[in-house]
């Protein structure tokens, strides 16, 4: 290879620990060029029209991507459950993500059916169109401070950014100190595990208003 192309400087620190040859991972860091994945253009923002519309009266704040075990919506949920019920009836939350029973399980179990809505995934050109129409665009750091995902330097900068950042709505973002993500300038962020300043963005968001 000419080139080893990394989407953050922390994903090459990270996959260059793998290699035990000092040779070997001077040849790799040489060639490595740190390519974040790209904004496209506005025009394909519109190319489709948005797979559905807002909720009236509402702040929406979209969610777009897949969940996994060490990326999950606990701290929303617990944060959104602990909101005045004046304050959480002023948002709808949208996720769009494959269908998940952990993931029913846990807004049932929280009480959110009426605030959070689960949709399949779209055809990425569709999902761009879809994007325009939120108040909020919510994406976040894997965790890797705790448990069998725990890694000594996060490696990860989740790819919806630069979907989010070319639909020009507000994001907000839940990091972890020092990731690639915790740099990037979202208009609201908040730290995993910190649950009263995630409620204190949903109550921000919720008084604010839609755009």
């Amino acid at each position: 290879a000419d080139e080893i192309l990394f989407t953050n400087p922390h994903q090459v620190t990270y996959m260059l620990s793998y290699l035990e040859d000092d040779r070997l991972r001077d040849r790799v860091r040489r060639k490595a060029v740190i390519s974040p994945h790209p904004t496209l253009p506005a025009h394909f923002y519109s190319l489709f029209p948005p797979a559905r519309t807002p909720v009236d009266g509402k702040v929406n704040i979209g969610y777009f991507g897949t969940f996994y075990p060490n990326r999950g919506l606990g701290d929303l949920f617990t944060a959104l459950a602990s909101l005045d019920g004046s304050v959480r009836d002023r948002l709808a939350v949208q996720l769009h993500s494959p269908a998940n029973p952990d993931l029913s399980r846990a807004i049932g179990e929280h009480g959110l059916s009426q605030v959070v809505t689960r949709h399949d995934e779209l055809p990425y050109l569709s999902m761009l169109g879809t994007l325009t129409g939120f108040d909020c665009l919510l994406v976040m750091d894997a965790d890797t401070e705790t448990g069998p995902h725990r890694r000594v330097i996060n490696p990860y900068l989740p790819s919806k950014v630069s979907d989010y950042v070319g639909a020009g709505v507000p994001i907000w973002s839940l990091v972890e100190p020092g990731s690639i993500l915790s740099r990037q300038p979202t208009r609201y962020h908040n730290r995993r595990g910190d649950l009263a300043g995630i409620a204190a963005t949903l109550t921000q968001l919720a008084e604010g208003g839609a755009r």
